[in-house]
């Protein structure tokens, strides 16, 4: 999707778009437009203002993108919000005191979207929020636990106890 030139956030959207207290209305409304009879989607517009945000490949954790920066995921979530739409002053304080996600201003208008495997694009900043395969040098969209070997006579022992 293209979104408008201006100031933005990057990162995860609870840091900026949840208010301290809970229950959160507000970020409750977000999250019900994510997810669908348990499937996550995409979310293009909040509060009329467009926007984009998905799911990352692999839930929570901190994914690097090619500009460097360490990108904190806490709600399993990356996305782009407009500074217009951060109205916790608070939290936006914190979420750059702490290197909570990056902000950035576009001077033009730019593509926002993920390819659906937990890869991000915001113009020409990419995340890639899949575990990267160190032997190989590419990156494997499995859950990283689903990923083992048997150890060398592990087969043999069940077949001995059955």
């Amino acid at each position: 999707m293209k979104l408008p030139a201006g100031d933005y956030y990057i990162g995860d959207p609870c840091y900026v778009l949840a208010a301290d207290g809970y229950p959160d209305d507000r970020w409750s409304k977000f999250c019900n437009l994510l997810y669908d009879h348990n499937k996550q989607r995409e979310v293009t517009e909040f509060e009329g203002v467009p926007m984009y945000a998905a799911g990352t490949a692999n839930g929570d954790g901190e994914f690097l993108g090619t500009d460097n920066f360490a990108y904190g995921v806490d709600a399993g979530l990356i996305g782009i919000v407009p500074l217009s739409l951060c109205t916790d002053t608070a939290r936006l304080e914190r979420a750059k005191e702490h290197a909570l996600g990056r902000f950035v201003t576009f001077t033009k208008e730019f593509e926002a979207e993920s390819n659906g495997e937990g890869v991000f694009y915001f113009d020409d900043i990419v995340i890639n929020t899949g575990y990267m395969d160190e032997e190989e040098g590419e990156y494997d969209y499995e859950e990283e636990g689903d990923d083992y070997e048997e150890e060398e006579g592990e087969e043999e022992r069940e077949e001995e106890t059955t």
